[in-house]
């Protein structure tokens, strides 16, 4: 009885932190889209790739998750994100580090063997973060790039599908250790259960060795 009511308990506060998650996200993503840059969350930012220019590495459509990593721990071969200007126009782009050092700045290219070396040198001024992962999402980005829907459709089918997989993952984490709690209370509750039927056949042995006795 006591178990349930804890997992119940545990049930509530798990909603409760994803309710005030979503609404973090939110908040973050209606930031990130009035300025135009990648939604940023707890150091992390999330986006969708809409070039061709990492293929094979990263493809058109997949979703690429970055974090806030300091510009002095960078090195050749990192991936990272850094404003760049195409036609006119600023944009972040993922491209990886090919040359250069922290002192003099970097040299970026991207990974299709169409791509040139980028006419930008990356410093801390136009630096963003570094790459940590990837995912394809089975197409669903390429999908959203190739529908006729306005950019407030497909930005907010962005959001949903971010805080789907964090969500997921919270979710998760949380169900993993309610179940280590659970197990560890029938551990708990069965170690009892073995010292009280211990304890019965101890009392019973003396009470037969009284009788004997007498």
């Amino acid at each position: 009885m006591k178990t349930k009511k804890i997992i119940k308990f545990a049930s509530f506060i798990v909603l409760i932190i994803v309710f005030i998650f979503v609404a973090v996200v939110l908040v973050s993503a209606i930031r990130a889209y009035k300025k135009n840059t990648p939604i940023n969350l707890f150091g992390y930012s999330y986006s969708m790739v809409v070039t061709g220019s990492m293929e094979p590495t990263i493809l058109v459509g997949d979703f690429i998750f970055t974090k806030n990593v300091d510009f002095s721990e960078l090195k050749i071969d990192d991936i990272i994100t850094f404003h760049g200007t195409i036609s006119g126009v600023d944009v972040i782009i993922a491209h990886r580090i090919v040359g250069g050092d922290v002192d003099s700045g970097f040299k970026t290219k991207g990974d299709n063997p169409l791509s040139n070396e980028d006419p930008w040198l990356i410093t801390k001024d136009n630096y963003v973060a570094k790459l940590i992962g990837t995912t394809h999402l089975f197409g669903f980005g390429y999908f959203l790039m190739n529908t006729n829907w306005t950019k407030n459709v497909m930005f907010l089918i962005l959001i949903i599908i971010i805080i789907a997989i964090i969500a997921f993952n919270i979710l998760s984490i949380f169900k993993a250790k309610i179940e280590k709690e659970k197990i560890i209370a029938e551990e708990e509750k069965a170690k009892r259960r073995a010292i009280l039927k211990e304890e019965i056949r101890r009392e019973m042995m003396e009470e037969k060795t009284n009788v004997v006795d007498n």
